[in-house]
């Protein structure tokens, strides 16, 4: 199904999310890694919003940090 296309590249957020340290984002992932081979659509959007609020935390605490400001002044 559509859903069950989603589960690569969910697969592929989740492990880059646990190798960059964005530990929150990769559980979400997990998550919604699961809902996509459920094929639980409903679950998968509710997860969405969580996920990009964790990237965006994991952005900003980047920035924070100083190492990296992908791209902004």
């Amino acid at each position: 199904t559509g859903v069950q296309t989603c589960a690569l590249p969910i697969y592929t957020l989740k492990g880059a999310a646990a190798t960059s340290g964005a530990a929150k984002l990769s559980v979400v992932a997990n998550q919604m890694e699961v809902a996509a081979n459920s094929s639980e659509g409903e679950r998968l959007g509710e997860l969405l919003p969580m996920a990009q609020e964790e990237f965006e935390q994991f952005v900003r605490d980047v920035e924070q940090s100083g190492l990296l400001t992908f791209g902004r002044m």
